[in-house]
């Protein structure tokens, strides 16, 4: 999936619009180690993703896992 950043996004702001949780920004780093250098970005910055998958989906029923 791609992310298109806004004017002065930073990586843990971003991290909470995909995920909800801003300590995704290391994932989302690492996912985009080109992307690393950089603090605040500019506008259209596209920024690779993947979904975000629970990790503990043994307790949930399956009609609950999306």
């Amino acid at each position: 999936m791609i992310y298109i950043t806004e004017q002065g996004e930073m990586w843990d702001q971003i991290a909470r619009k995909i995920y909800g949780d801003e300590n995704m920004m290391e994932s989302l780093i690492e996912q985009n180690p080109e992307l690393a250098h950089i603090f605040r970005f500019d506008a259209g910055t596209e920024i690779q993703y993947k979904e975000a998958v629970p990790e503990n989906t043994a307790n949930i029923p399956a009609w609950r896992i999306v």
